[in-house]
């Protein structure tokens, strides 16, 4: 069949049938959800969406917590001095993972705030399915030995 004769032939199909031509199959064993999909999935995360937001801050925020307070445990037993939260560095921090997440890498980035260079602790963590449990003691732990 050559290319003029596959636009004709697509041409003479209804519309609905022209529409299902155009679906790529998935090069994987799972579909695209469809827009049917997504529109339950936004009507349920509205109702629990602020639910959601306060359960989500209130784990960040335990998380950084801990995270500061494992660094200066640590920090403290070499005479560091202790650390404190910079949102401006948290921000930097989070975009920069993003980054990391989106292109599969991990390196430092050699970002600079100001004339200083920013010190960076990476850690990743391998996860077989499902949401895996995030832990800042299994983290720090990993930089500190």
């Amino acid at each position: 069949m050559s290319c003029n004769d596959r636009i004709v032939d697509r041409l003479s199909l209804p519309d609905h049938e022209k529409d299902k031509k155009n679906v790529r199959k998935a090069r994987h064993r799972y579909e695209r959800p469809s827009k049917l999909d997504a529109d339950v999935a936004i009507k349920h995360a509205r109702t629990h969406e602020h639910h959601q937001v306060e359960s989500w801050k209130t784990t960040y925020a335990k998380f950084v917590s801990n995270m500061v307070q494992l660094h200066n445990y640590y920090r403290a037993r070499h005479s560091a001095s202790p650390l404190t939260i910079s949102q401006r560095l948290n921000y930097i921090a989070q975009k920069y993972a993003e980054y990391l997440a989106a292109t599969s890498r991990f390196e430092h980035s050699g970002n600079r705030f100001g004339n200083e260079s920013l010190g960076e602790n990476l850690y990743m963590q391998w996860i077989s399915h499902g949401k895996g449990p995030v832990s800042a003691i299994e983290a720090t732990k990993s930089w500190y030995g």
